[in-house]
């Protein structure tokens, strides 16, 4: 077993200051303390500056096996495809990984549709096949968030589930939430 981390996204606080929110890697590091596996890390929207931070985080929490495995530096890769996409070669290439027949996804509670839509793609374009289960972080303190991201047709979670079914792009319909690299590549 193992447990993968969909990149944690930044915001900024009520003063404006940019800060990492840790709430998934936390989920990840219970989880993977719990059942003494591997924890992956996905994505890097901001070129990875974030992810030595969440290893050095998860070993000082008793997480023994800690895999970073970028997405890549296209700006399509940037996407929750591209987190599914580098999930599954983590599981393809990594030797650590090899055997491990199941995986405990986190990521944010409004976020799991279109993340299980973008790993069910992603199943076919890596050839992975994985027996997946979900762990939401935690649902109280994103609770007003996740529902106005799920109720915003614009920009929202399920706009992008739509994108998924219809097969069109991933594509940002507004500022980005996590991204801080988008609006250099715009």
């Amino acid at each position: 077993m193992a447990v993968v981390v969909l990149g944690t996204p930044r915001y900024n606080d009520a003063f404006g200051v940019e800060k990492i929110w840790f709430g998934r890697l936390h989920r990840g590091i219970e989880l993977a303390c719990y059942y003494g596996c591997a924890l992956v890390v996905v994505g890097d929207a901001n070129g990875g500056e974030d992810n030595q931070e969440f290893a050095r985080v998860a070993r000082e929490h008793g997480v023994a096996e800690v895999i970073i495995s970028k997405n890549g530096d296209r700006r399509e890769d940037k996407t929750t495809r591209g987190d599914a996409r580098a999930s599954y070669r983590a599981f393809r290439d990594d030797p650590k990984l090899a055997g491990v027949k199941q995986a405990i996804y986190v990521t944010c509670w409004y976020h799991i549709p279109r993340t299980r839509l973008a790993l069910w793609r992603a199943r076919s374009e890596v050839n992975g096949a994985r027996n997946v289960r979900w762990a939401p972080s935690a649902v109280w303190r994103k609770l007003r968030y996740g529902v106005l991201r799920l109720l915003d047709f614009r920009a929202g979670e399920l706009r992008g589930c739509l994108d998924y079914i219809l097969d069109r792009p991933q594509t940002s319909r507004g500022e980005p939430l996590g991204k801080p690299d988008h609006k250099q590549a715009c």
